[in-house]
């Protein structure tokens, strides 16, 4: 049996890599809302033998949401005859990574299946794209060493840029999303904003914050009065965490009473403000 299943495993290795084509595919999910991309399966070389027999592909994945927050990992599926319990990694540089098991179960009689992820940053991946990934990933019956080649991160890296400008692209539609107060007798801060996302800092060249970003500025409004500017980052007003969604500002907007004066932590151009807004 285990011969016949050196065998098999190797036959399939084989035929996969000689059929490799790095594909990066997109595709949009109505329920989540978010774009998914994942890239062609890459077969880990040089694991198989005749004592050990194991089979292993590693693909990167990722989802943009339609508010632009993004989430990435490498994916690795590990067939052998031997459990391995892979449950923690490091990177070459000695960085540790997020492991997620995500499954682990007997496909055939003698076959094993382990399914596990790292979580990994948009920044990471840019860091790595010309060098490629290198991950030693540990468990309790062993460890497997992946190296993603860099066309396979350049190639994912492309069809991620495509996604995040498309998101760009409607969430720069949104403008007429406009602060209002829930109060008839409270000024508004008259501004018209969209929500911070990845790309957008990458394109701006701006460190990671969450918050809005504010595109329009009414005249004679509460923020033009206290010298809020387009392209200013709200990041917190009172205290308060403003998320990038198109919800959390009007909410804490919404607390306010009137007549408040009320600190608003601004970015602008990296700058780090803190601007009294009165109400």
């Amino acid at each position: 049996m285990k011969k016949f299943l050196a065998l098999c495993l190797y036959i399939v290795a084989s035929m996969a890599i000689a059929g490799e084509d790095i594909v990066s595919v997109a595709k949009y999910d109505q329920y989540s809302k978010a774009t998914g991309i994942a890239t062609t399966a890459f077969i880990v070389p040089d694991i198989n033998s005749f004592w050990n027999p194991a089979y292993a592909t590693a693909h990167l994945a990722g989802n943009v949401s339609d508010q632009g927050a993004e989430s990435m990992w490498l994916r690795v599926y590990y067939h052998s005859g031997n459990w391995k319990f892979f449950d923690s990694a490091k990177d070459i540089d000695g960085n540790t990574l997020t492991v997620s098991v995500i499954d682990r179960r007997i496909q055939a009689a003698s076959l094993l299946v382990e399914e596990f992820s790292a979580q990994l940053s948009r920044d990471y991946i840019e860091r790595h794209k010309d060098n490629g990934f290198d991950f030693r990933f540990q468990g309790k019956g062993g460890q497997l060493i992946v190296k993603l080649p860099s066309d396979h991160v350049q190639t994912f890296l492309a069809k991620l840029t495509e996604v995040e400008a498309d998101v760009r692209g409607k969430l720069a539609q949104l403008p007429t999303k406009i602060e209002e107060s829930r109060s008839n007798s409270k000024p508004k801060l008259g501004v018209k904003f969209v929500p911070v996302t990845d790309g957008y800092l990458q394109y701006a060249k701006l460190p990671s914050v969450q918050g809005v970003v504010i595109v329009n500025i009414e005249g004679n409004s509460l923020a033009q009065s206290a010298g809020i500017l387009p392209g200013d980052i709200i990041e917190a007003i009172g205290g308060e965490q403003v998320a990038s969604d198109l919800t959390s500002l009007q909410n804490i907007l919404g607390k306010i009473p009137a007549g408040a004066k009320v600190q608003f932590k601004i970015m602008r151009a990296s700058q780090k403000l803190e601007i009294p807004v009165q109400f």
